[in-house]
């Protein structure tokens, strides 16, 4: 009968996942089971009569005694679980919780200790990814000033929050961490969260806008995966764009009142001045004056700034599809169209930049307009290469120091026949490319304008 007990008790402790081992009173193995073999890869017959210390090192054989001396005191636990570092035959090394006990007495004799030993190195280094997720979180938390940071889990769980965002709208973190979405916001923005997190969840990130207490977020959400590549949270960061949307919102407006100027100006005030320019020509052939000439030169003023304003108007436009451009080509082609009389062009250039061929022709047409509308009639123009750029040059009288920052405002000229909308013009074409504008003065002592940033093209 008691044989027939211990197989039974042999038959339960092998099926059991955890590895077992009985340890005698001198510290030798003298029972393990088949879960003990396959953790520590020796065969029976070498574990059998050994120590501890074929599968751990000197420290943690002697943790193990300092565990064992507890459980002998007279005061101490029955049994006692501890984490031990395992080294198998072959492979890695294995985190493992020891559970300890002390086998009955045979009188007041000590009779050894049984143990069991579970692999948790999966678990530690979960947990680790756990602690390096959090302190990944708590950083990016504390730098992010503008919004909120939020970690939810499979079950659409906040079990993170935090920003200075959060403050603003009255739901401190503590009020959020252990809720989902339905418990804090209205349903519709609950609806819109949640799908978005449960899309997030299935691997696919998102980006989308949400108007919240009267401001505008602008929420962004990523997966959080695994060293598997299994995703178990969601980060969700919401940003808040309110100043940005209303800003959007007046640019757009401002937008549909430059096409309404524009329209006035190309309609309303072209077709009059051809009328004007017409009835001039009459005038020319029936009679002569010496006032012709200063009506045709105010008439072909107004044509110019309707030109410019025009252009102005068309300031914001945004180029789909930059192709690539010859800067030599351009150069040359630019010059034929401006009226520059005994001017001179001196071309040293060879780059292709990505550029809208119309708009970088205008750009060039006006550093041109400027150089011989503001210097004499023998003024010699040069294009050059710079660091990913070129430059305008010219031999003219220059632009003093203090009068360089304002040659790109608006209507600012020196020259009482230009319109002041030139350089503005040219100011306006490179911000679209978000090209580098520096004005000096050229080795001449004229005016020299560098343009870097550009895209070449190889």
């Amino acid at each position: 009968m008691q044989h027939s007990r211990l197989e039974e008790y042999e038959t339960i402790i092998e099926a059991l996942t955890d590895a077992v081992y009985v340890i005698d009173e001198e510290g030798r193995f003298t029972y393990v089971n088949d879960e003990f073999v396959k953790l520590v890869g020796y065969d029976r017959e070498t574990i059998f009569g050994n120590t501890p210390s074929l599968i751990k090192d000197e420290e943690a054989v002697e943790q193990a005694e300092h565990q064992l001396g507890r459980l002998l005191s007279s005061d101490g636990p029955e049994t006692l679980t501890f984490e031990v570092t395992v080294y198998p035959r072959e492979g890695d090394p294995i985190v493992c919780e020891d559970q300890m006990g002390v086998l009955p007495y045979g009188g007041d004799q000590f009779n050894g200790s049984v143990g069991t030993l579970r692999d948790v190195t999966q678990r530690k280094k979960r947990e680790q990814e756990l602690q390096e997720l959090k302190n990944q979180y708590e950083t990016l938390v504390k730098n992010f000033p503008d919004g909120a940071v939020f970690l939810i889990n499979t079950d659409l769980e906040y079990v993170r929050a935090g920003g200075r965002e959060l403050g603003n709208i009255g739901l401190p973190p503590d009020d959020i961490e252990g809720r989902k979405s339905h418990d804090l916001f209205p349903e519709d923005i609950a609806n819109e969260l949640c799908h978005y997190y449960e899309e997030t969840l299935n691997g696919n990130a998102s980006t989308f806008g949400q108007e919240y207490g009267g401001r505008q977020y602008r929420i962004q959400t990523a997966p959080v995966r695994t060293n598997n590549n299994e995703i178990e949270y969601v980060m969700a960061v919401s940003q808040n764009v309110t100043e940005e949307v209303e800003n959007k919102r007046e640019l757009e407006r401002q937008n549909e009142r430059l096409e309404g100027f524009a329209s006035i100006v190309s309609h309303d005030l072209r077709n009059p001045l051809q009328v004007a320019i017409g009835r001039l020509e009459l005038i020319r052939e029936e009679c002569e004056s010496d006032h012709i000439e200063g009506v045709a030169q105010a008439l072909d003023r107004i044509g110019a700034l309707i030109e410019d304003l025009l252009t102005l108007a068309r300031e914001g436009e945004k180029i789909d599809e930059p192709e690539p451009v010859g800067l030599a080509d351009i150069a040359k082609d630019s010059w034929q169209t401006v009226g520059t009389g005994q001017a001179a062009l001196e071309t040293n250039v060879s780059q292709v930049v990505k550029a809208d061929q119309s708009r970088l022709q205008q750009l060039f047409e006006n550093l041109y307009r400027n150089a011989v509308e503001h210097n004499d009639e023998n003024v010699t123009v040069s294009v050059g290469t710079v660091e990913n750029g070129f430059y305008v040059a010219d031999t003219g009288t220059g632009i003093p120091g203090s009068d360089r920052e304002e040659i790109f405002e608006a209507g600012y000229s020196t020259n009482e026949e230009g319109t002041g909308f030139g350089l503005r013009i040219v100011e306006q074409i490179a911000s679209t490319y978000e090209w580098e504008i520096t004005v000096a003065e050229s080795e001449q002592g004229g005016t020299r304008f560098e343009f870097t940033g550009l895209e070449l093209v190889e």
